[in-house]
C-alpha cells in the first residue's frame, strides 16, 4: 500500500501545485498518479512505506531553519540600525531569496512589532528574536 503526504496549503492543492513524496509499493501510486496530476506539479517515489513522510521531515528541517534564519537576519538588521522590511525586500532576487522569506518575512516583523507594542522593551532585543529565540544572548550591533 502506498502512503503519501503533500507539501503546501489547499489553494496550492486547488491550483494544482503541491509536492508530493510517496513510499510504498508502486503500482499503488501509479493508481493514485490522476488524482495526483489534478493537484500536484511534481510527485516523487521514495520507495518504502514510510519514506514519504521521511523525505517531508528533511523538508521541514530545512524549512524550520530557513525560518530561525531569517528571524535572526531581521533582528541582526534592526541592531544594526537597518529597516528589517526594507532589508527583505532588497533580498528579493538574491542568493538569500526563498519562498519562506517571501511569505514569512514581513509577516514575521509585522506580527514581532504588534508584539513589542504590547509590552515595553527592557532587555534590548530585537522583537523577532526575543519571540523566536525565547531569551537566548544576542549579537549587538558591535559584534560582541
Amino acid at each position: 500500500m502506498g502512503r503519501c503526504t503533500g507539501l503546501g496549503r489547499s489553494d496550492r492543492a486547488a491550483a494544482g501545485k503541491l509536492v508530493i513524496f510517496c513510499g510504498g509499493d508502486s503500482n499503488d501510486i501509479e493508481r493514485a498518479r490522476a488524482l495526483f496530476d489534478a493537484m500536484a506539479q511534481r510527485v516523487t517515489h521514495f520507495g518504502a512505506a514510510g519514506n514519504g513522510q521521511a523525505a517531508k521531515v528533511c523538508n521541514q528541517v530545512i524549512v524550520a531553519v530557513s525560518l530561525t534564519a531569517i528571524a535572526e537576519s531581521l533582528n541582526l538588521a534592526e541592531a544594526m540600525s537597518l529597516d528589517p522590511l526594507q532589508l527583505v525586500e532588497a533580498l528579493t532576487g538574491g542568493y538569500a531569496d526563498s519562498i519562506p522569506l517571501q511569505i514569512f518575512g514581513r509577516r514575521m516583523w509585522r506580527n514581532a512589532r504588534r508584539a513589542q507594542a504590547r509590552r515595553p522593551r527592557a532587555d534590548g532585543e530585537g522583537p523577532v528574536a526575543r519571540n523566536a529565540t525565547r531569551g537566548r544572548a544576542r549579537l549587538d550591533p558591535a559584534g560582541r
